[in-house]
């Protein structure tokens, strides 16, 4: 349990706070919600960096080039026994926590829920499982880690301070988005996930909220992670008007891909297994994926590596067919074996890989335009599709990216030709 009202201090914190307004009691709680979900960013950040430093001699920090060069370096023994090394501690973790544990939660469920509640033991080991297991070379996300212990502080200080439903539910969201917002750092982004995916709405009060918890978070993760951004765009990506046609074109394209990742992933999510094969799935998975990264090094972990090469445009056609393909087996595979992780990086990676197969062939007419501006574009569709978050996709890229603010509009109608595609494959889906 956390905050048991018979620890002194924390008893003291309570009645102090009871005693004030109920308005300055709320102020409160939403300070002290946005330093601690920048904590809880900042501290899963560094137990990141420790477990890529434990298994690839990456010194910890968010150049994504001494990862790569990092597992180069690597023998390709060091690299199959580090994803066994991870296949073991995922599947004996998340067969424990299947076995012994309480049935976890997913955000939405529990933000949602008439009587919000999260189980706190498994929900931590359920984070730091996700963590450890990406920071060694899982390909899912890290997103969702910061985003649920983050809830459940929320969750737990809502029901010690005996809040309403409404109040405890707006701060799970907020401080969910405020951990998303401190690892990634993204503090407007952080929000709009909050208050999109989560709440789904836009009351004023929700926003001051959401927006008060990011920002704080994201600044209070800056004290230890620094004032990073996940993607270093060096050169400026020049591109002209037939950008908009582009995306025009080609977000269908980006809609129906989209579509058809999440509907095999969750698939293989529901197919996974959850007694003591877990165990036996999970090593087999990290073992193969741990083969072919002696080849093909940049399958390793969520998708940054991938991501950033495509944003910098240093990578063929042909490169980024074969690493597409790599990157959707292994996801795939990971998930049908049991493991836990979220979807975002992969998706925002998928997007850019895809662009790039597409710029291929645009380039031949129109060769003005950088490669990673249509990485970029496809990215935040395909991240915003996949995810079902258009808004928050295109800020996430642009606050990533530190890109200029022009590329916002062939992200706007690539994004908009896509969610026309959407709700048409939705209705079409719907009369059969």
């Amino acid at each position: 349990m956390l905050f048991e009202n018979d620890v002194p201090i924390l008893f003291i914190i309570h009645r102090s706070m009871t005693s004030l307004p109920k308005f300055l009691r709320f102020a409160l709680i939403v300070l002290l919600l946005g330093v601690v979900a920048g904590l809880i960013g900042m501290l899963l950040g560094y137990v990141l960096f420790e477990t890529q430093s434990l298994a690839f001699g990456y010194s910890a920090g968010p150049d994504h080039e001494n990862y790569l060069e990092a597992i180069q370096a690597t023998s390709p023994l060091r690299r199959v026994i580090a994803l066994v090394v991870c296949g073991l501690i995922g599947g004996i973790g998340w067969f424990l926590l299947a076995r012994y544990g309480k049935k976890t939660v997913s955000l939405k469920q529990a933000v949602n829920a008439e009587k919000p509640h999260m189980p706190g033991i498994e929900t931590v080991a359920n984070a730091l499982l996700q963590i450890v297991t990406i920071g060694i070379g899982s390909p899912l996300g890290k997103e969702g880690a910061p985003r649920m212990v983050g809830a459940l502080v929320a969750n737990r200080v809502g029901n010690w301070f005996r809040l309403d439903h409404e109040d405890t539910r707006l701060l799970m969201a907020a401080c969910a988005g405020g951990g998303f917002a401190a690892i990634y750092n993204i503090p407007v982004a952080g929000a709009l996930f909050a208050l999109e995916v989560l709440l789904m709405g836009a009351r004023l009060r929700w926003i001051v909220v959401s927006f008060s918890i990011s920002v704080i978070a994201a600044f209070t993760a800056r004290w230890g992670l620094g004032n990073v951004h996940q993607y270093t765009i060096v050169s400026p990506l020049n591109f002209g008007w037939d950008l908009l046609l582009w995306a025009l074109a080609t977000g269908p394209l980006f809609a129906c891909s989209a579509l058809i990742f999440i509907r095999i992933t969750d698939e293989a999510r529901a197919k996974a297994p959850t007694q003591y094969k877990i165990i036996v799935f999970n090593m087999f998975n990290f073992t193969i994926l741990g083969i072919l990264m002696i080849f093909l090094p940049e399958l390793a972990g969520n998708g940054r590596i991938a991501a950033q090469l495509g944003f910098t445009g240093q990578m063929t056609v042909i490169f980024a067919t074969v690493l597409l393909a790599g990157k959707v087996l292994v996801e795939w595979g990971s998930l049908r074996a049991g493991a836990q992780g979220g979807l975002l990086t992969p998706s925002l990676a998928n997007g850019a890989l895809l662009a790039i197969i597409t710029a291929g062939a645009w380039s031949h007419f129109f060769p003005d335009n950088a490669l990673g501006a249509f990485a970029i574009v496809g990215a935040s569709t395909f991240l915003g599709i996949a995810r079902k978050m258009p808004i928050t996709a295109i800020v996430l890229l642009l606050e990533m990216t530190q890109v200029d603010l022009k590329l916002a509009v062939p992200m706007v109608v690539c994004m908009g030709s896509a969610k026309l595609t959407e709700m048409l494959w939705t209705r079409y889906r719907v009369r059969l």
